[in-house]
């Protein structure tokens, strides 16, 4: 058997100095404070040039409407987003009552809201329920009629899906608004 001898001398591993370790370090702290410094000026920058523009653009803005508020039109539009913003707080507040009488363990799945009635799906999980509330929504003034379309049973989640139309009570004082 042989030998393996190595008459080579060691090499010793080259330490890094300390001050070295220590510049590098620092050079390395200063570089990243001066990214964040340079990225804090540019966003500061644009800041600055979006606010100008937002300025601009407001006074633009109230040039313009300062001639138009003086026009037929705009007060008649005006008008017409009054009534659409009070339908839709009505609409908003018949959708909110009808959710709050929705049987306990029952959801609403899905509702379609159209000029004079409204469709729901909802979840319960007895028959019995899904009739409570049909009665519950028939004795909401509200509405002119409620009619059940199909009460089915679904076995996979124990529940009943019920689908029901609601029709809308339409009055002519509603006509003479629209005109």
């Amino acid at each position: 058997m042989l030998v393996d001898i190595n008459l080579l001398p060691k090499k010793e591993k080259k330490q890094v100095s300390h001050f070295t370790f220590s510049t590098t370090l620092i050079g390395i702290t200063l570089l990243l404070i001066g990214l964040g410094v340079w990225g804090y000026l540019g966003q500061a920058q644009e800041l600055n040039q979006v606010n100008q523009d937002i300025s601009q653009k407001t006074k633009m803005n109230q040039i313009l409407q300062s001639e138009v508020e003086g026009s037929k039109e705009v007060k008649q539009a005006q008008l017409i987003q009054g009534i659409a913003e009070q339908l839709t707080t009505n609409t908003s507040m018949i959708i909110t009552d009808i959710v709050e009488e929705i049987p306990r363990g029952g959801r609403l799945n899905a509702f379609k809201l159209n000029e004079h009635e409204i469709e729901l799906n909802v979840t319960t999980e007895t028959n019995e329920q899904a009739v409570n509330f049909y009665q519950v929504l028939e004795g909401f003034n509200l509405f002119d009629e409620v009619v059940i379309h199909t009460i089915h049973y679904n076995q996979d989640g124990d529940h009943f899906t019920t689908n029901y139309t609601i029709h809308l009570s339409y009055t002519e004082e509603e006509e003479g608004d629209e005109s």
